[in-house]
């Protein structure tokens, strides 16, 4: 769940993606990657300190790999 303006919204860690800072929806910063075996669970803090988990396959994570501390946006 995040609170936005419009309102609060349920979001699915699986249907999130990552993106290069300014060119996504939301602002956020990673605070840790978890490997899962055939997935990578990513998690953020956004500009407004709010935790967002995405769920991404290990072939789309490592196709561009991020670590933590590094700044995204969310798309």
């Amino acid at each position: 769940m995040i609170r936005l303006n419009q309102g609060s919204f349920a979001l699915r860690t699986d249907a999130l993606a990552l993106a290069d800072s300014g060119q996504g929806q939301i602002e956020a910063s990673i605070t840790s990657v978890e490997y899962q075996s055939t997935h990578v669970s990513v998690t953020t803090r956004t500009t407004d300190d709010q935790e967002i988990s995405v769920l991404l396959s290990d072939r789309d994570f490592f196709a561009n790999a991020r670590n933590p501390g590094g700044s995204v946006g969310l798309t």
